[in-house]
C-alpha cells in the first residue's frame, strides 16, 4: 500500500474496492447532527485498514489553515478541496491563535473552529485535527502564545511548570469544544493528532518529563474525546524518531511524515504498532520546501 498526496497532509491505507467505497462516500459523510453516540457510526483500524463504518477507506486529505483563510472563504476553499477529488481535510489548531491572552479563549468570527469543521462536513469532508498544543514552524512559535515565557516558562512541551499546568488547561479546552463533532457524535472528526514531531524535540523513552507529558495528553484526550477516535502521534519518518516521540503498543496510533523513503517509514511504523493496528500512513508530504533568506529559487521536492 501507498500514499497519495496532496498539498501539505495526508494518511491513508488503500483497499482494493476504492471505486465502489467512493460511490457510496457522500451519505457516509453527511449525517444527522444529533450529539448521541450511534453505534453505525465508526472509524477505526482493523486489519491494518482505516474502516468506516464497517467499510475499507482511504484517506485523501490536503492541509488547509483556516487560521490564514478568510472566514469568508472557508466554504469556497473546501468546496475546491472536494472538487480536486480529497475526502479529507486536516488542520491545525494554534493555540496562541485563541488563547491570546492567559485564560481568555475566543472561539467567535474568524477563529469559530467549529463552524469550519461543520462546513467541512456539509462539504462531504472527514477531518484530521491537529490542535497541538505544538504544531511545529507552520505558525509563529509553534503555536504556543507568547505569555507562556512572560509567565516564566522556561522548559516548553516537557511535564515542567509553569507550562505543563497551562498546556493541558488548553488541552482540556480545545478537546471539550470539538468533541460534539467527533465523528461517533454525528461529525466529521476522525482522528485527533497528538503533538507535533516530538521526537524531533523531546525523547519519551530517556526523558521522565517528557514521557509524562506525553503520557498526560493521550490520557486526557482519552478521558475527553473516549475510545471511539483514533488518536495519532506524527514523527519523522524513521525509527529513533519514532521511538522518541511516541509509544510501542496500542496507547496511541504512530505515523511517520516526509516519507522520502516509504518502504522504511511505514516498517519503522510497523514496529511502533499493534499488529493489525497499523494501516501504512504519511502524515504530511510536502510539495515544496521553504527558500531561506539569501537562497536564489524556490524549492521543490
Amino acid at each position: 500500500m501507498i500514499a497519495i498526496t496532496v498539498s501539505l497532509l495526508v494518511a491513508y491505507s488503500f483497499p482494493r474496492t476504492w471505486g465502489a467505497w467512493e460511490k457510496n462516500m457522500a451519505p457516509i459523510l453527511i449525517s444527522n447532527t444529533s450529539s448521541s453516540l450511534s453505534p453505525s457510526r465508526s472509524f477505526k483500524i482493523e486489519r491494518d485498514r482505516f474502516v468506516i463504518n464497517g467499510r475499507p477507506i482511504i484517506l485523501k486529505a490536503g492541509c488547509m489553515h483556516y487560521s490564514r483563510v478568510p472566514r469568508a472563504y472557508w466554504n469556497d476553499r473546501l468546496m475546491r478541496i472536494r472538487a480536486m477529488g480529497l475526502n479529507t481535510v486536516s488542520t491545525y489548531v494554534p493555540w496562541n491563535f485563541h488563547e491570546k491572552s492567559e485564560g481568555s479563549y475566543n472561539f467567535g468570527g474568524q477563529k469559530d473552529l467549529k463552524e469550519f469543521i461543520r462546513l467541512a462536513q456539509e462539504n462531504s469532508l472527514l477531518v484530521i485535527l491537529r490542535p497541538g498544543p505544538y504544531i511545529c514552524a507552520e505558525w509563529d512559535f509553534g503555536g504556543l502564545p507568547g505569555w507562556l515565557v512572560k509567565e516564566g516558562a522556561t522548559a516548553l512541551r516537557t511535564d515542567a511548570e509553569p507550562f505543563i499546568s497551562h498546556a493541558m488547561r488548553w488541552w482540556r479546552t480545545i478537546l471539550a469544544l470539538v468533541r460534539p463533532q467527533l465523528y461517533s457524535n454525528g461529525g466529521p472528526i476522525v482522528m485527533v493528532q497528538v503533538e507535533n514531531e516530538y521526537g524531533f524535540y523531546g525523547n519519551v523513552q530517556e526523558n521522565p518529563s517528557d514521557r509524562r507529558y506525553m503520557q498526560k495528553l493521550i490520557s486526557t484526550a482519552k478521558e475527553i474525546l473516549g475510545y471511539q477516535i483514533v488518536l495519532f502521534t506524527t514523527d519523522f519518518g524513521y525509527e529513533k524518531f519514532l521511538k522518541r516521540g511516541s509509544f510501542p503498543g496500542g496507547s496511541i496510533y504512530t505515523v511517520g511524515d516526509t516519507c522520502k523513503k516509504p518502504g522504511v517509514t511505514f516498517r519503522a511504523q510497523h514496529g511502533m504498532n499493534e499488529r493489525g493496528k497499523s494501516p501504512n500512513m504519511c502524515s504530511e508530504i510536502y510539495t515544496g520546501w521553504m527558500t531561506r533568506w539569501g537562497e536564489d529559487s524556490t524549492m521543490h521536492v
